[in-house]
């Protein structure tokens, strides 16, 4: 793989919430969203699984179908059912405003690094392995920058991690090999 079919994705993600319907930010690819208004989880499966919540209304398909063809700044909004999703192809920047760097994020993610430290104001930002869930449905995805994940649990006896619901709706980005997508 070569660094030109590294691409990247902002995504921003809401979901209405089981109990009281109000707009929960799933700020990461997580399987439980909790309501800042009702604390009500709401189980991202069935319809709620990461393909379609990642997914537009047809013809367009999934944000990374959509997002291999488009420009950079290129922008998408809509969703689908309970979903509201928009995302624009872009590379991630940190809070202060500045783009990281594609060569410095893709040695970061190709050495194993878990986060990377913003030029400009030497704010870190998280970038993980994206949990096996979101692998198995979108295998070109290599990482997950800025985004609040639980991670894969690899028993299932061990106790479900508790889930603190957002404070706000941030953006994360996704990374794909576009050779893969």
């Amino acid at each position: 793989m070569k660094l030109a079919d590294v691409w990247c994705v902002e995504l921003s993600v809401e979901v209405k919430c089981a109990g009281c319907g109000e707009l929960i930010a799933v700020n990461g690819p997580r399987r439980v969203a909790r309501c800042a208004s009702c604390e009500a989880e709401t189980v991202l499966e069935g319809p709620l699984r990461w393909p379609e919540v990642l997914s537009f209304e047809a013809p367009l398909g999934t944000v990374f179908k959509v997002g291999a063809t488009q420009k950079e700044g290129a922008t998408q909004a809509g969703g689908r059912g309970p979903v509201k999703l928009s995302s624009t192809r872009a590379w991630p920047k940190c809070t202060c405003g500045r783009r990281f760097e594609a060569t410095k994020l893709a040695g970061t993610i190709f050495n194993g690094g878990v986060s990377i430290a913003c030029p400009t104001c030497t704010v870190e930002v998280r970038v993980d392995r994206p949990p096996l869930a979101f692998r198995t449905a979108f295998p070109a995805a290599l990482a997950l920058v800025g985004a609040d994940i639980i991670p894969d649990v690899p028993n299932p006896n061990t106790p479900k991690p508790k889930v603190k619901p957002p404070t706000a709706r941030t953006p994360w980005w996704a990374l794909f090999d576009r050779s893969k997508a």
